[in-house]
Parts: C-alpha cells; structure tokens; sequence
C-alpha cells in the first residue's frame, strides 16, 4: 500500500485517523502499532514476522543493555549493543545484498553460489537504521530503554515513515508516544502538509516520470549530448518530487498524529557546493551517517588524511544503503570524491572563495545531474556511453532533446522549477500568514483543489512509480 493511492487515501488512512482521535490518547500508541503491522502485512505479507522479530530483538537488547548501564557495566552493555546492532543489520545485509555477493563471486571468481530469489522487504533499509540507532543512543545513554515493546513497536513501524522515511531518532518520538497530543489546528496543518507533498508526487513527479523512462530508455549511443543532459535534469526533478513528496506526506501525517517528524529537503538543487547539497538532501540520512558512522570513525579529528578516508567510507556506505547494484557505489564514490576535493584548504579557502556563486551553482548541479545518471541503475555500458556524451564524445546522435519536448513537458517543467525553488516556499509563507476565515478558506480551497486533481490524475492513470519504494 503507498499513500498515492485510493486505499490509502479514501479507507486506510480516514479509517485510521477517525479511531485514533477517538481513543483515549494513552491507548493510541497500540493502535499505532496495529495499524502499521497492518499496512506493512498489505504490502509485504510474507516479510511481517521478519518485522516483527526485528522489533523484539531491538528491544530485548536495548532492556539488557539499559539494565547493564544501570548496574555500571558500561563495557558489557556496549557488547550487548552491538551484538543488538550486528543482528539487526545481518537481516539488513542478507536481503539486500546477498544478491550483489552472488553475482559479483560468480562474475569475478567464477564460484557457483546457488541462491534462491531474495525479494528485498520494503522499507527494511529505514526501519534497521532506525532500529540501530535506538540502540546506539541506549547505550551512549542519550535515551533511557524502552521498557514497553509496544511502544517502541510502534516507533519502528509507524507507518507514516516506514517505506520512504524520513528516519526518525527514536528521541524525536518516543517521549510523545506515551500519550499523543492531537488537536484540530494540527490535524488540519498536517492534512494540507499531506496534500502538498501529494501534489508533489502525483502531478509533478508522475508526470516526469512517464518522459524519463522514455529517454533513457533510448539506446545510449542515439542520444546527443543535450539529450543526456536534459534527461538528467529532468530525472532530478523527477527524484527530487517524489522522494520530498512522500516526506511531506510522512511529516504531514505526523503532525495529525501529534508527532513532530524531521525535516528531510530544504531546497538542495540550491546547493553552492557538494557539502551543501547535502546539507540540504535526504537530511535525515545525511545526518544518520554523520552521528553514526563518521563521527565514530574519527570525523575530521585525525588529519587530512584520515577525513578524507572517513568521507569516502561515509559515502560508500551511503552508495550501498541506496541499492545493491555498483551503479550506487560509484554513485556514493563520485560524491565522497568532490566531498573530499571540497575540503582540501587550498580549495576550500581559495579557489571556491574567488568563485562567485551562480558559477559555484552551475558547478555543483553538474557534478548532481552526472551523479543522477549513475543512480539511474542503467546497464553499465549504457551509463560510460552516457557520461561520454555529457562532455562530447560520442558519434552522431537520432534523438535531441527536441525529440522528448511537448507543451505538456514544457508546462510540468516549468512548475517543477518553480516549486524546487524557494518561489514555492515564499507564495506557502505568504498563503499561511493569512488570517482569519478569508485565509483559512483560501487554503481550504486550494487543497481541495490540489487533492482533487490528484485523484483525478490517479484514477485516469495506473502509472504511478516511486523510486526510492524498495530502496
């Protein structure tokens, strides 16, 4: 089940909303869980025991390491939290990765290893991260243990950010699920967050799907230099509409639930460097590999050197989170490349203060749209064509970006720009700084409008993919 749909939209969610309103706001934590284990069981039926186990071990393992901590053993409840951290992330890596290993054995070494199909469960990349980090926070004491599993059940599996996050600490939440809060002012705040990030995903990012799919569907060695490069940015809006939009959606349903979700976009094709880029991209992530990988590895404490190597594991890391194809890892590579170049004192002090900012700008989306063609998980042969054609090398060319342009693109592209910028962010402010009836009416109407055209959209349309569903 994915909230761009009608079950979503018209029975699971209403029904959920209306009973979780209903029942006394202690009890509402229980409902939570139930009717997340509901939508997982909808979407993945075969994989809710491994989530469930998943649950139970996380907080079996935080109770132990939490009791340790009380009674000073500090060296044995680390063992205990890492050994908690080790399980949840060995699911993590059979079904994911498991695959890649196979393969890579029998292409590189020529060993046979016989391995049935392994359908990756949906959202197991959001729900072990965010699973881990509760672990690492018991243990570091940031938090107490949860004792109620229930409760920390319905933290792993909210629903709201369980197949597309955006990762939750486990402090963001875990204090308001003793009792959420709901309110009206909230409910509505939240629902027209929803219809935002809606909007986002089925009129914008829909519609740039269904033209993105049919360039670079193009034999590679077909395509001009201005094709590449416009399919890349067309991609990019098309990633960056449906990734924020199901966060908006997320954050959205939590503010309706009485929950303050993090922050995941703020504007990135803004970005004046690869550092902030991603600063301001899947933030949430970016800032789960900080606490939870670079920092530990030693940050920037130990030397150029050993930053340089703590950014490229980062990234590396970050390249295999996203999929298990070495597609990401040259993805996660080339930007632990710039990040690295980019901290280099000469570059950092110098070169890139000399450089005025819209060249800064031009720059850094470059180094984005070349990375979007390595993320779009392309044969590999077709991805070398790609890059060759973005700086000119290649033979003659059958389709130009003329080929794919119509004046339905030229439309959705316009209001793509203008919503990836902060225009959009400007007319929101100026939208929800009306007061009185007037303006609660205006924006009443304007979401209603917006929802409908979505509806209509969806219900005329079966296409409606979404990238980042089984990442």
């Amino acid at each position: 089940m994915v909230f761009a749909s009608p079950v979503f939209l018209f029975l699971f969610f209403p029904a959920f909303l209306l009973l979780y309103r209903l029942i006394p706001a202690k009890a509402r934590c229980y409902w939570i869980l139930a009717a997340s284990l509901f939508f997982y069981f909808w979407g993945e039926p075969s994989y809710l025991l491994l989530m469930g186990a998943t649950i139970l071990a996380t907080w079996l393992f935080g109770v132990i390491t939490g009791l340790l901590l009380r009674k000073g053993k500090e060296r044995l409840a680390g063992w205990v939290a890492g050994l908690g951290v080790l399980l949840v992330l060995s699911s993590l890596l059979y079904y994911k990765y498991a695959g890649l290993l196979a393969t890579t054995l029998k292409d590189v070494f020529g060993i046979q290893w016989r391995l049935k199909r392994i359908l990756m469960p949906i959202g197991i990349s959001f729900y072990t991260f965010q699973a881990m980090s509760y672990l690492w926070d018991v243990r570091r004491k940031t938090i107490p243990a949860v004792m109620n599993p229930v409760k920390l059940g319905a933290y792993i599996a909210m629903f709201p950010q369980l197949i597309a996050g955006p990762i939750v600490r486990a402090g963001d939440v875990i204090a308001d699920l003793d009792a959420p809060r709901m309110d009206l002012e909230h409910t509505w705040h939240g629902m027209l967050r929803f219809i935002r990030g809606l909007g986002k995903k089925v009129l914008l990012a829909n519609s740039l799907a269904a033209v993105t799919g049919d360039a670079f569907g193009l034999p590679a060695n077909s395509m001009s230099t201005g094709l590449v490069w416009f399919s890349a940015l067309l991609y990019a809006l098309q990633i960056y509409f449906d990734f924020s939009g199901y966060s908006d959606m997320a954050i959205g349903m939590g503010e309706a639930m009485g929950f303050r979700l993090p922050e995941n976009f703020n504007f990135p094709y803004l970005a004046v460097s690869v550092r902030d880029f991603w600063r301001r991209w899947h933030m949430t992530l970016s800032s789960w590999l900080r606490d939870y990988v670079y920092i530990p590895l030693g940050g920037n404490r130990k030397g150029g050197f050993r930053t340089g190597m703590n950014l490229m594991i980062v990234f590396l890391v970050c390249g295999f989170w996203h999929g298990a194809q070495w597609n990401f890892v040259l993805w996660g590579l080339w930007y632990g490349l710039w990040m690295i170049i980019e901290r280099i004192p000469a570059v950092r002090n110098k070169v890139m203060k000399a450089i005025p900012a819209p060249v800064r700008w031009l720059f850094t989306m470059a180094i984005v749209l070349i990375g979007w063609v390595l993320f779009q998980g392309l044969p590999m042969a077709d991805t070398w064509v790609m890059l060759g054609k973005m700086i000119g090398i290649g033979g003659p060319a059958a389709y130009t970006a003329a080929s794919i342009l119509t004046p339905k693109l030229l439309i959705v592209l316009a209001a793509s720009v203008v919503c990836a910028s902060p225009l959009a962010r400007i007319g929101l402010r100026k939208l929800e700084s009306l007061a009185g009836a007037g303006g609660l009416i205006l924006r009443g109407v304007l979401g209603a409008a917006v929802l409908a055209a979505c509806i209509l959209m969806l219900t005329a349309d079966t296409y409606n993919p979404f990238i980042y569903f089984r990442f």
